[in-house]
């Protein structure tokens, strides 16, 4: 699924979709170089000539309104709110860049001193052992609250319900 533009002959933006296009007809550029994002696979993916059939793309502007193109109405799949789905996926990345790091803290401080201190590991400093649960909590407490996102969009979308 890719994001495009459609313009007018003029150039001008016209509308914005999603777009379904199958990996054969594309190629990844390994762009995206910015620390904060590195492996979300947010990458350049480069098509020449390649064309999609109406019923491969989803209107964006549609779909934030909750109009997404499908006869499966009543299917509760079909109803999610495009936004807050939208936003909670981007989530998973950061998610799991945490947790990484949580992990490669813990296992690199049994060799580590602090500096400018008389500890020769980090593990043995009462400060950095409540630095480190207070991460853990931080970062357990954010996947709960993506979880809750998750259950909210579903519940909404099974009883018809818009959410802001």
């Amino acid at each position: 699924m890719i994001g495009v533009i459609e313009h007018d002959q003029h150039g001008a933006f016209k509308k914005q979709f999603l777009a379904l296009v199958p990996m054969s007809e594309l190629s990844i550029e390994d762009t995206w170089y910015t620390a904060g994002m590195r492996a979300s696979g947010s990458n350049c993916i480069v098509g020449n000539e390649v064309f999609v059939p109406d019923h491969r793309l989803i209107d964006i502007l549609a779909a934030v309104q909750g109009d997404y193109p499908t006869e499966l109405k009543e299917e509760a799949n079909y109803r999610a709110a495009f936004v807050p789905f939208a936003a909670l996926i981007l989530t998973g990345p950061q998610l799991g860049m945490g947790r990484a790091a949580l992990k490669y803290v813990i296992e690199k401080a049994p060799q580590r001193a602090i500096a400018y201190t008389s500890y020769e590991k980090q593990t043995d400093s009462t400060v950095f052992q409540m630095q480190i649960a207070d991460a853990a909590l931080n970062i357990d407490t954010a996947h709960l609250r993506a979880f809750r996102s998750a259950d909210e969009i579903d519940a909404a979308a099974q009883h018809g319900e818009s959410l802001d």
